[in-house]
């Protein structure tokens, strides 16, 4: 006997419906990591910082504590430095730590460090988006707005060509602050103190960002207490941080690896001025070398909808927003945007982008509801991201991180990858690229050309959304 399909779609219906933002995380997080794993740095074209960062995980999960001399096969790292009669791995403490458990896992299938390593990255950066899926299907969000929003997020950004190719800093501190994000979200303000300690054991001067979230969340209940748990797991967090920099690196500090750069950028009057810091924002902007809004220019469209939105847009995600706005000027004061090299587009600015996608997505999707032209931008912005960053994740490994240090508003990393590759596979590669935009173009142009009926009223917000704002 015959089920009819219709059957079939109703029970694949029932199924979805039943726990949607379970099914959404899973099939989010698969996702990710397929598309991630395929494309990671396995192999060849690390960078030296997240090289460090797998051979000293790898040394603590092997009983080597603080002290990597005897490492066997120690590669030479200009993040190896000497401290008295040790060599010690100059990475914070949450990167490091953070890469353990698969490197004491993965052991007896003898690997080396760094693929263990990888696949953390991997891992974290899948479950970072997975987490940002179900925050904004929580917002009132449908299932089909919530995974196009995510394609440009996770595709069409350094969250693919960094994140999730390498162990970053950033690979972990973006799936904390989604946990963070999460927890505010339901008010579960313990939960989000749980997740302040690696927050600033990774990257401590996002200690600014959860400042001003919990401010926010404070002021939105009308309690101390939101203020009171987070500012007491922010002076715990920067204790232990002291204390493992203490036993790390032979001195206090809050700034562990990065206190001599800490102590220059703070006397050096060229860097900490107002000129610097706008130099900066332009420069991590448009610039050739770093620039997002070339790499990632669907961000345009995400930037324009707040600046429209912003005054009907929930309290939480315009705090949610400017946290992240908080972190990068302190980012921008601390390093110059063209800082750290090995690495394809803007690493510097995932944590804003991760930030700032409640207040995005809310903003985008109220725009395209006034103006369905938007839509039509929105989709070929997104095309053009997600292909820029598909081709600086295949061209990564090889000869992007090979590319000495460039001129970062003169010199395109693709477009300098894309030349020194040989004639046969630049033609090979121009010419696939062409056949991939006029399949693009025959299957959308049909699709964008259908007129959008006329919704009616604008349905008010889930109460959930009210309530909350995240």
């Amino acid at each position: 006997m015959t089920v009819p399909a219709s059957t079939d779609a109703q029970r694949l219906r029932s199924w979805w419906a039943a726990r949607p933002a379970r099914h959404l995380w899973w099939g989010t997080f698969l996702s990710s990591v397929l598309v991630m794993a395929s494309t990671a740095h396995w192999w060849d074209g690390r960078a030296n910082d997240t090289q460090a960062a797998d051979w000293a995980g790898w040394a603590l999960a092997h009983g080597y504590g603080n002290d990597i001399t005897a490492v066997p096969g120690l590669p030479q790292n200009t993040w190896f430095i000497h401290v008295g009669h040790r060599i010690v791995a100059a990475r914070t403490a949450g990167v490091v730590l953070s890469g353990v458990p698969l490197q004491w896992l993965l052991t007896p299938f003898r690997l080396s460090p760094d693929t263990p390593g990888v696949l953390t990255a991997v891992l974290l950066s899948a479950a970072a988006m997975a987490n940002v899926a179900v925050l904004l299907h929580r917002l009132g969000g449908s299932m089909r707005q919530v995974l196009m929003f995510m394609g440009a997020l996770t595709f069409g950004t350094s969250i693919w060509t960094v994140c999730g190719a390498e162990l970053w800093t950033h690979s972990v501190d973006i799936f904390w602050l989604s946990c963070l994000l999460l927890a505010l979200q339901s008010h579960r303000v313990w939960l989000a103190a749980a997740t302040v300690l690696p927050l600033v054991w990774t990257r401590p001067h996002l200690a600014v960002s959860v400042a001003v979230l919990g401010t926010w969340l404070g002021w939105h209940l009308r309690s101390v207490r939101p203020v009171v748990v987070l500012a007491g797991a922010g002076i715990g967090s920067f204790a232990g941080l002291v204390a493992w920099n203490t036993w790390m690196f032979a001195g206090p500090s809050n700034g562990g690896p990065y206190q001599g750069a800490l102590g220059r950028a703070a006397a050096a009057p060229d860097s900490s001025g107002l000129l610097s810091v706008l130099e900066n924002v332009a420069g991590a902007a448009i610039s050739p070398e770093r620039g997002f809004f070339l790499y990632s220019p669907i961000t345009l469209v995400a930037v324009v909808a707040i600046v429209r939105s912003w005054r009907v847009l929930p309290g939480a995600a315009r705090a949610s927003l400017l946290a992240g706005l908080a972190y990068l000027v302190v980012q921008f004061r601390l390093n110059r945007f063209d800082g750290g090299g090995a690495s394809f587009s803007n690493r510097l600015v995932v944590e804003t982008f991760v930030l700032s996608a409640p207040a995005a997505f809310l903003a985008y999707r109220r725009w395209a509801q006034d103006r369905p032209g938007v839509a039509t931008v929105a989709y070929w912005l997104t095309a053009f991201s997600v292909a820029v960053h598909l081709a600086g994740a295949l061209l990564a490994p090889a000869p992007v991180m090979a590319v000495p240090p460039t001129h970062p508003w003169s010199d395109w990393i693709l477009v300098d990858a894309i030349r020194d590759l040989p004639a046969g596979a630049r033609a090979t590669g121009l010419a696939t690229a062409a056949l991939v935009a006029c399949f693009a173009a025959a299957k959308l142009v049909p699709l964008l050309s259908v007129r959008r009926p006329d919704p009616g009223p604008r349905l008010p917000e889930p109460a959930s959304a009210r309530r909350t704002g995240l």
